[in-house]
């Protein structure tokens, strides 16, 4: 019971955190998505090899969590920016025709 109660905080304390990055600094960085996904991998796999106190493991694991969740992020506003982009008709403007050529070009 008690470790099922230290993930739900882990886990309240986690999504509080990326909500308030989001708003303030996430929301001004614009990177590509892929290198989110990189850095991601990137320190999942130096954790398996690398022994650190709990504390730190603590750290590094809500480090995973921002990244995911980031990418997940942007991934799913570039989705809708697709379909929002899909679904808007382009309407594109004719030249109206003169009607004074058009009564020059009967003449000749």
């Amino acid at each position: 019971m008690n470790n099922f109660l230290s993930i739900i905080l882990f886990v309240f304390i986690s999504l509080i955190s990326y909500n308030l990055l989001k708003i303030f600094v996430l929301s001004n960085i614009k990177v590509n998505k892929l290198i989110i996904l990189i850095l991601f991998l990137l320190v999942i796999g130096a954790s398996f090899f690398v022994n650190l106190p709990l504390f730190v493991m603590y750290i590094i694991q809500w480090l995973y969590f921002i990244l995911i969740l980031w990418f997940i992020d942007i991934f799913m506003d570039e989705r809708r920016e697709k379909i929002k982009n899909k679904n808007k008709k382009v309407i594109q403007n004719r030249p109206k025709p003169k009607p004074n050529r058009a009564k020059m070009n009967k003449k000749v």
